[in-house]
């Protein structure tokens, strides 16, 4: 069977840190048969490294460079869903990739589930640099969504909100969202 060129062979989930897509994106694998990947998770294994390490050595811009390295060889897989780092849609040429391969997933939440989610979340702390050294967490998470929001809003497909969610609820309504029609046809055919 021949592929639409508008069914994606890759689901996207893009958002700040803490709105839940590495979490959302292993069970919404899970549900629909596909391969999960992580971006980050990618760049701590060629490197050899957290991403706090490889910043603190190398810089947020060698950073950036790897994650868009990661992601073009992502978009040579199929039928993936994808975690992406926060701020993979800096780049311009990170935003064409993925709208030229994919679907992408806006998952958001607000303030103060991501402040609660990243206090609680030890790992992450440990393993992830803030983005400005200065800032006090407060203070990043307001100045980064304020940046980033509108970037995520007009690259998504979709968008939703993970707050007060658990994961299975927030893979059943990414499931049941009437834009994922040709998704849902295109799985159960190749199945």
């Amino acid at each position: 069977m021949v592929q639409s060129k508008k069914t994606p062979k890759l689901l996207f989930l893009i958002g700040y840190r803490a709105t839940g897509k590495t979490s959302v994106g292993k069970k919404l694998a899970e549900a629909i048969k596909w391969n999960f990947v992580d971006t980050d998770t990618l760049i701590v294994e060629k490197n050899g490294k957290s991403i706090k390490n490889i910043v603190d050595e190398k810089g947020w811009d060698y950073f950036r460079k790897e994650e868009g390295m990661v992601l073009k060889e992502v978009c040579s897989l199929k039928n993936s869903v994808v975690a992406t780092g926060g701020g993979v849609v800096l780049l311009k040429e990170n935003v064409d990739i993925m709208k030229k391969n994919g679907f992408i997933i806006l998952l958001k939440a607000k303030f103060e589930t991501i402040k609660s989610r990243i206090e609680k979340d030890d790992s992450s702390n440990q393993n992830r640099p803030p983005l400005k050294q200065a800032l006090a967490l407060d203070l990043e998470i307001k100045e980064t969504l304020k940046k980033r929001e509108p970037i995520y809003k007009s690259l998504s497909d979709i968008s939703f909100s993970t707050d007060d969610l658990s994961v299975s609820e927030i893979v059943f309504k990414v499931l049941n969202l009437p834009s994922m029609r040709a998704l849902h046809k295109h799985i159960f055919l190749r199945i």
